[in-house]
């Protein structure tokens, strides 16, 4: 069953509602000081020894990157794949292909874009029609 922007502002009441509820009805339970006593008697918290080690693993990392050749290496890759993908394109036969394949390729093209552009827009409408949700 879709789901309507109304229905939709409809549940937003009810969760508004419920939030109102439990606020209003809050109960505390006393504890005499249990809870406050519990965290005094936890350690504290460790500082940051995690920005420590992050920084030596980073900085690691780079020195071996570096000095290993990583660079090179970085551009070998890039260069191998734009190599790849242009003799992929020109490898491809276009003596096949028909205007019709062409006109149904830009057709499925631009309905993806239109369901793209639509899902975009959740709260408004496309083309004058009204939207609705699924579940």
């Amino acid at each position: 069953m879709p789901i309507t922007l109304e229905r939709m502002d409809m549940e937003n009441k009810d969760e508004q509602l419920l939030q109102m509820f439990f606020d209003a009805n809050r109960q505390d339970i006393a504890d005499d000081g249990f809870s406050d006593d519990v965290m005094r008697q936890l350690p504290a918290p460790r500082t940051r020894p995690f920005v420590v080690w992050r920084g030596l693993c980073l900085t690691a990392g780079l020195l071996l990157f570096f000095c290993c050749g990583g660079v090179g290496a970085l551009r070998a890759f890039a260069v191998n794949f734009l190599v790849d993908v242009v003799t992929c394109i020109l490898s491809v036969d276009v003596s096949t292909f028909s205007p019709m394949m062409a006109l149904l390729a830009a057709f499925g093209l631009c309905s993806v874009a239109v369901f793209v552009l639509a899902q975009s827009m959740p709260d408004k409408t496309l083309l004058g029609t009204k939207r609705t949700m699924q579940p």
